[in-house]
């Protein structure tokens, strides 16, 4: 059973795919003035830097990155030019948006390219489809046109595909008319169908056989009203969805996978742990391996891992069991609506995967960095705490001292006191209700 749910009854938007009743795939829209992908605008162009050959884009609020060589038919840029763009990359605080000159203009059975000049096909799509498709295509396509067909063009007829064809067209007309009217840096179009466009984007990807939404909306008439108080509670996807940000994952087989991000990769470690069976260790370690593939990548998808991604099998010597499980990983690579592919392996065996990076982690959309740890994901121990307590008590201390005034968690007081530093000191205490340990000294007289 394929279901797709629908979360749009208040200001946070949520689409859940599920398979079986699993989360397979999960897309969140939140308000926003920030450019996101798919975006259009109307850019120009602020400064050209010919080493990197790539220029920096006004978008009237914003600013963005852009390749020279992301530019159609070749056109030579100069500073203050101004032209459309399209987002294809998220930016964050380290990075810009990235944007490109090739505009996409996306049908349920099309998408119309304007000056890409070729034709792409589904992979869902058999020769014989395509066939077809490209003898249609003789009679309507200009030289300069790019178009893709998805997987439902198969099927459409010739109608209703001259008439997609055609309403893509008008949508790029009105844009270039509406560049002409206005003649201003800024959104093109942003925003109002975000959540309709990623509904239609999550159907054809997963063709669910049920539509759930918690609100109705027009343009998803076939979809089953449910009134809700959470209607991700309702099919249990509330409670997948909180453990997104935890590191450990658990397998049925008793295996474990960690995933960690860092600064500069993902990095996930597949572990035997509590798994048990009669198998040879060869064996044991072939089945672990393979197992873990379909979780690896579920989680690369709910997460929205991107980048570099590593990843850390179990070792074994067979180089068949190697070859199997290169072929499995490179199988669902291609199942991947994003593209995702091995890069090569390391010298010590670890593979690894890169993804392209369209939109923010789910860890960076909806987390922030903790202001104990700073992202480390540590903090210092009551102990630590408590020994730099006798440090700085130490360089405070004389013997005229009529009161040091010190607020501390009790963990940091119980383990200064086990210290037994300053027994005769007169310092009196405050217990501080923090979740971490803690002191600080407020008053030396």
């Amino acid at each position: 059973m394929r279901q797709l749910v629908v979360q749009a009854a208040l200001s946070e938007k949520r689409i859940a795919f599920l398979e079986d009743g699993k989360l397979q795939a999960l897309e969140l829209i939140r308000p926003t003035d920030q450019a996101l992908p798919g975006d259009l605008y109307y850019a120009q162009v602020e400064k050209i830097d010919r080493k990197t050959a790539a220029c920096f884009l006004n978008l009237g609020k914003e600013k963005a990155f852009l390749h020279l060589k992301d530019i159609p038919n070749g056109k030579t840029v100069t500073q203050g030019a101004r032209f459309p763009v399209m987002i294809v990359r998220e930016g964050n605080q380290h990075k810009l948006p990235l944007a490109t000159g090739w505009l996409e203009f996306s049908g349920e059975l099309l998408v119309f390219m304007p000056y890409k000049g070729y034709q792409a096909f589904s992979k869902r799509l058999d020769q014989a489809a395509r066939k077809q498709l490209t003898d249609w295509l003789e009679d309507i396509l200009q030289e300069e046109d790019g178009i893709l067909f998805r997987s439902k063009a198969g099927s459409a007829s010739k109608e209703a595909l001259l008439a997609e064809w055609e309403m893509l067209q008008m949508q790029f007309q009105q844009l270039q008319a509406q560049i002409t009217r206005s003649k201003k840096t800024g959104p093109l179009s942003t925003g109002t169908g975000r959540l309709e466009d990623a509904v239609q984007r999550m159907q054809q990807t997963y063709q669910p056989d049920h539509i759930y939404t918690d609100t109705k909306l027009n343009f998803l008439k076939q979809a089953q009203f449910q009134s809700s108080r959470n209607i991700f509670d309702d099919f249990a996807i509330e409670a997948a969805i909180n453990k997104l940000t935890q590191q450990e994952v658990l397998l049925p087989n008793g295996t474990t996978i960690f995933i960690e991000k860092t600064e500069a990769m993902w990095v996930i470690d597949v572990n035997s742990a509590q798994f048990r069976g009669n198998f040879s260790k060869q064996e044991a370690v072939a089945r672990i391996n393979q197992e873990a593939v379909p979780e690896i990548f579920r989680q690369i998808r709910l997460r929205n891992m991107s980048g570099l991604i590593v990843i850390d099998f179990i070792n074994h010597l067979d180089p068949t069991d190697d070859l199997e499980l290169t072929e499995k990983v490179e199988t669902y690579a291609a199942k991947e609506t994003i593209t995702t592919q091995i890069a090569n392996y390391s010298k010590s065996g670890l593979m690894q995967l890169t993804r392209r990076k369209r939109k923010k982690s789910w860890l960076e959309e909806t987390h922030q960095l903790c202001p104990v740890c700073k992202g480390t994901g540590h903090v210092a121990s009551a102990l630590t705490f408590a020994y730099q307590l006798e440090r700085e008590l130490s360089g405070l201390y004389r013997p005229e001292l009529n009161i040091v005034l010190v607020v501390a968690t009790e963990d940091v007081l119980s383990a200064f006191l086990d210290l037994g530093s300053f027994s005769d000191a007169p310092i009196e205490w405050e217990i501080a209700e923090e979740a971490v340990p803690f002191y600080q000294i407020l008053q030396v007289e």
